[in-house]
């Protein structure tokens, strides 16, 4: 009797992708599973030509897989191993080294049975050990619908497969890019294992199908199958190699800028995983972590900005001109409808926004991530990636060129200077938003509590000291409160600081329990990063004005409540975390959407009726450095 591939519809429905996307309710995870704790022999990878597929196959059998089993769209066995020999090449990797381990199989992830024979699918089901499913943005982007529907119907295909004869632990590589989005509903930092929320388009696309396929997989999990979710950031080159044109975002970003002659207006990182490093750290956690579910984000722990890679455009020769993002979006969508154009990798990130023209949204669109599994999974593992600095991003320049992705200079279009461009009322709200809206992820990765408890985890004393700090630097924060809230009276600015003294009034009980039940001494010395995070809050009731007072409460709100968030993972993972100090710490796991609201409104019309736009940054900078001076001092930096 052949292994059962289900294909006959009756899904139930999963997330917000449309019905039939979920697992079929007949689907069962009852095979005796694979035994854990060792190498597998006998992996099956798919789009193993892509970038990253072949630095994942070059590891696998690094690793001592035996068998790497090959899933790549080709007339027979022959013509897919030529296919991949020639892809591996093309990445700058010895195929030779990896030749004698690859099983090539001629398939299809849309077909029944993944296009294999009944024969073929069987012995596949009954020997494979591991199914590690290179879905990421790099394997091809899904630009119309029929493709991304593809991208559930595969998934769903190798979770049948994976649940069929003996169960197998499936690694599903999703993308980053599935929290696309999540900013527009007020989420500014996203947790690896934080479900993203939708991005309320007409119709499905990229971003929502990477989405509906992670949710196939977590919902598998959630009933028995071994299973884990990794999220790399957009591909970029390996630190050395060859660069087939138009394989990264990167160098499809770079096009973009070069072809238009324009660079965007805003303040974007350059985030990106080299493919090396992506495929190391993948393979390093299948083989050391249990497959339980979790989600691990990988991206450079040290990611620029986009205008680095601009002003390295500009030292080449090349003519770049900054304009507004809306303007710059509406170009690269001209080029995207161009047949072939690397442009086209951006296709997710322009024309999934819902709005009509189509514009990419940055920072309050694309939320920022926390890598916290990833960091602890990968602890003294020697995983780095290259310094993303300028040698690197001058050698990637070299090989687009090479490649011949990227043209000299003397061959690209000079555009004529644009000329003054009128700011709508709320494209400026927003940009200055986006302007004092601090860098949460670095923060949080910076702070010293947050370092400490990925690699030493948090004791009773870090504990103590928490709470001894807390206690004074909260009532501090309440007079403050209570003295802007008078100073602005009956405005939304009073209003809001009123609500504030009321919301830190009713935590202060639980803070006190946290005390109670850590027995904090009360002569306990409090930490001098306290004292000054109090000397400063006091100063600001004194002299700030109302966009001032809310740009710094936005601030320390977006960023305490962050570290908080982090926190709470280690806490409620250790036995002897006494239950007070999580309930504390609960009452900020989540930002108070409508606060962060009210302190926008009132941040905007503050500086619509004159207030000084500087004077508000310069606060947000004192409020940032404030606050890591008390958590440096309040939970010290761990001991090398």
């Amino acid at each position: 009797m052949h292994a059962r591939s289900p294909d006959d519809g009756s899904a139930a429905k999963t997330g917000d992708w449309p019905a039939g996307s979920g697992l079929f309710s007949s689907l069962r995870f009852a095979a005796p599973p694979i035994p854990e704790g060792r190498t597998p022999k006998r992996v099956l990878l798919t789009c193993a030509t892509s970038l990253l597929g072949s630095f994942l196959l070059d590891r696998l059998v690094r690793a001592g897989v035996a068998e790497v089993r090959c899933l790549i769209r080709a007339r027979d066995a022959a013509h897919g191993l030529s296919k991949l020999a020639e892809r591996v090449r093309g990445h700058g990797l010895d195929f030779g080294a990896v030749e004698g381990n690859v099983v090539p199989l001629a398939g299809d992830l849309s077909q029944p049975r993944l296009g294999l024979s009944p024969d073929a699918y069987d012995e596949l089901a009954r020997t494979t050990e591991m199914i590690v499913h290179n879905g990421s943005f790099d394997a091809g982007p899904a630009l119309a619908s029929p493709r991304a529907e593809t991208v559930v119907s595969g998934v769903r295909a190798l979770i049948a497969l994976a649940a069929s004869e003996r169960l197998k632990p499936l690694h599903h590589i999703s993308t980053l890019l599935t929290i696309a989005g999540s900013g527009t509903a007020h989420l500014r930092y996203i947790l690896e294992d934080d479900r993203p929320s939708p991005l309320g388009t007409d119709r499905p696309g990229t971003a929502d199908s990477r989405r509906a396929a992670e949710d196939l997989v977590r919902e598998a999990s959630s009933r028995g199958l071994p299973a884990a979710i990794y999220r790399p950031h957009a591909i970029a080159a390996a630190a050395e190699g060859v660069l087939r044109s138009g394989d990264t975002p990167i160098g499809a970003w770079t096009r973009a800028i070069v072809d238009t002659g324009a660079a965007p207006e805003a303040d974007l990182p350059l985030d990106f995983a080299p493919a090396d490093y992506a495929a190391d750290v993948i393979v390093h956690v299948l083989r050391t972590q249990p497959p339980d579910g979790r989600v691990y984000t990988i991206t450079h722990p040290a990611a620029g900005e986009l205008s680095a890679l601009v002003d390295r455009l500009r030292n080449r020769g090349y003519s770049i001109r900054d304009i507004p993002y809306d303007r710059w979006a509406q170009d690269v969508s001209a080029l995207i409808q161009s047949p072939g154009h690397p442009a086209r990798q951006l296709a997710p990130l322009i024309s999934e926004t819902g709005t009509a023209t189509g514009q990419m949204r940055p920072h309050w669109f694309f939320p920022e991530f926390s890598c916290t599994n990833t960091i602890r999974a990968t602890a003294n593992a020697g995983l780095d990636p290259p310094p993303a600095g300028t040698a690197y991003l001058d050698g990637l320049l070299d090989r687009f060129a090479r490649s011949g992705l990227l043209p000299p200079p003397s061959a690209v279009r000079q555009r004529p200077s644009d000329a003054a461009t009128v700011v709508a009322p709320g494209e400026r709200s927003a940009r200055l938003l986006s302007a004092l809206t601090p860098r949460i992820s670095r923060f949080v990765r910076e702070t010293s509590a947050y370092r400490r408890s990925c690699t030493h985890g948090l004791a009773l004393e870090d504990l103590r000291r928490f709470v001894a700090g807390e206690l004074p630097a909260q009532l501090t924060e309440i007079a403050a409160f209570e003295r802007m809230a008078a100073e602005f009276g009956s405005s939304p600015a009073g209003d809001l600081f009123r609500k504030m003294t009321q919301a830190a009034r009713t935590v202060r009980p639980v803070l006190r329990e946290a005390a109670a039940e850590l027995e904090v001494d009360p002569a306990q010395p409090v930490p001098q990063g306290a004292v000054d995070f109090g000397c400063f809050m006091t100063e600001l009731s004194h002299r700030a004005r109302p966009g001032a007072a809310a740009a710094v409460l936005r601030t320390n709100l977006l960023l305490w409540c962050a570290v908080s968030a982090e926190l709470l993972l280690t806490l409620r993972g250790l036995a002897s975390t006494p239950a007070a100090i999580v309930r504390y710490l609960e009452q900020f796991e989540h930002p108070p959407v409508d606060i962060l609201s009210t302190c926008a409104d009132v941040l905007v019309a503050a500086v619509e009726l004159g207030e000084d736009g500087d004077d508000i940054a310069a606060a947000v900078r004192r409020a940032e450095a404030a606050l890591r001076g008390y958590f440096k001092t309040v939970v010290g930096d761990p001991v090398h």
